[in-house]
């Protein structure tokens, strides 16, 4: 697949394009707690949300400096992969064998890249703009914490990606040409442990039960149970495309939801 302005660039598009609609679709019964675009500068300076842009500048700077650092740590590390397919085995190439499709692989794929890059802007930015200020802090918080507990694992404890490792497994994912610069750019491919696609998404989760727990609420009865179902969703397709898709061994889901 070709486009102008590339996978992230499109990725980025259609994510920053759903924000509103997706807002609107979740608050369709209480529209009154939706903040009007033209409100969210004022918003973002009496809420003190500055931090929260902040924060994602320098998340992203910090990427950057560890995914520079990650091979000469390595070359001196080693890795540990051998470890994990001693203990798992191949299942995951079972997983793709068994329900190999184009189609779902194409839709994996799209689903493994855009909705982790779609929960670490819209999980913050929903919250701001229903006017949540508190979840909003706690939803930025959780990126932070959970990326940063997991870095000395991503610099020290390096684990490849099943397709690189178990014979006959197919690099699913990294076989797309449209995907392909996007990932040889972004995925140093021995990041396996911890699975921050399942990490991120279960933190939410806890997070989700334990605000509504200090609320004395029921989380069926949450204003925000709709995105909390939207997240909880998300993560089971997770358990099986992270497999399926040649990416994660399932030892790297344990990591990522205790980091949770």
């Amino acid at each position: 697949m070709w486009w102008p302005i590339g996978p992230y660039g499109t990725m980025m598009a259609v994510i920053l394009l759903s924000t509103i609609p997706l807002r609107n679709f979740l608050t369709r019964d209480e529209p009154e707690k939706r903040l009007a675009l033209s409100e969210l500068p004022d918003e973002i300076r009496t809420k003190g949300y500055r931090w929260i842009i902040a924060l994602y500048v320098v998340m992203y700077l910090y990427k950057f400096f560890i995914d520079h650092h990650n091979e000469p740590i390595k070359a001196r590390v080693g890795g540990y992969t051998h470890w994990i397919h001693g203990f798992e085995g191949d299942f995951t190439l079972w997983a793709q064998e068994a329900f190999r499709n184009d189609l779902l692989t194409d839709i994996l794929s799209f689903h493994y890249l855009f909705v982790y890059l779609f929960i670490i802007w819209f999980s913050p930015m929903y919250f701001i703009l229903v006017r949540d200020h508190v979840m909003a802090d706690k939803a930025a918080l959780n990126y932070l914490v959970i990326y940063l507990l997991a870095v000395p694992l991503y610099l020290f404890f390096n684990v490849e990606v099943t397709s690189s490792y178990i014979p006959g497994m197919d690099a699913l994912f990294y076989h797309d040409s449209w995907y392909l610069r996007f990932i040889t750019d972004n995925d140093p491919t021995d990041n396996g442990i911890p699975s921050l696609h399942f990490g991120l998404p279960i933190g939410l989760l806890i997070i989700h039960r334990l605000h509504c727990r200090e609320q004395g609420i029921d989380i069926r009865e949450w204003r925000h149970r709709e995105f909390d179902l939207f997240v909880l969703a998300n993560c089971v397709i997770y358990i099986f495309s992270i497999q399926y898709l040649g990416i994660h061994w399932i030892l790297d889901i344990i990591p990522g939801v205790i980091l949770a």
